[in-house]
This record gives C-alpha cells, sequence and structure tokens, in this order.
C-alpha cells in the first residue's frame, strides 16, 4: 500500500468511528440524546425539530459510515475512489450541518471541533480528487 493510499484509508478509518459510533450511540441512548439536545436548542427556533434532526443525521451517519467502509475495500482491492469520495462527501455535508447547529446556539467551542473534523475531510477530497 503506497502513501497516498494508506493517508485515503487513514482518513475514512477516522471518519468510519467518528460517525459509526456517533450513530451506535443515539441508537443506544436515543432518549438521552433528545433530552440533551433539546436542552442545546432549548433557545433556537430548532427545538422543535430536535427529534427529527437526530433521526436526519443518524440516517445520515450510518450511510457515511457504510460508503466509507465500501470505500476502504475499493480502494485497496479495485483501486477505485467512487464510494470513498461519495463517503467524504456525506461526511463534510453532516459535519456541515452540525457545524451550523452549534453555530446556532452560539457554542463556538462545538463549532471550533466541527471544524477540526473538516479539515481532514476537505484534505482527503483533495486527495481523492
Amino acid at each position: 500500500m503506497h502513501t497516498l493510499m494508506f493517508t485515503q484509508v487513514a482518513i475514512l478509518l477516522l471518519f468510519i468511528f467518528t460517525f459509526g459510533f456517533s450513530a451506535f450511540e443515539k441508537i443506544t441512548d436515543f432518549k438521552g440524546q433528545v433530552l440533551w439536545l433539546n436542552d442545546y436548542f432549548k433557545n433556537s427556533f430548532m427545538k422543535h425539530f430536535v427529534k427529527l434532526s437526530i433521526l436526519k443525521i443518524l440516517f445520515f451517519e450510518i450511510i457515511a459510515t457504510f460508503l466509507c467502509v465500501a470505500g476502504i475495500i475499493e480502494l485497496i482491492w479495485f483501486e477505485g475512489k467512487t464510494f470513498a469520495l461519495l463517503g467524504c462527501l456525506l461526511c463534510i455535508a453532516v459535519l456541515l450541518a452540525l457545524l451550523i447547529g452549534t453555530r446556532l446556539v452560539k457554542d463556538y467551542d462545538g463549532a471550533r471541533n466541527m471544524v477540526i473534523y473538516l479539515i481532514p475531510a476537505f484534505f482527503l477530497l483533495y486527495l481523492l480528487n
């Protein structure tokens, strides 16, 4: 495995663990997530859409995780990039949605954390093109 492919696989693994564990936590503690996010968004218009937002983010996290897994398989065994690219783009979309949510409630630390994840996502996008 050459350095470029190793870097691509490593970043895809980062997103598999990030979004996979996030989805797992949402599934295993859905009520806790709803309670925490109801409080988090209590002073924004998003307070009315918490449950729906969690379900949408969960759906896209699961799809992103599977696309990243498929991307690793495709990169290593078939030397293709389609699934990795789709997974990367979906990860970026989810991270941007989360960034918007953190900015709505003026959670600047949370927004900074989203940007920390966006940096390798955009780097992966660059490497895949």
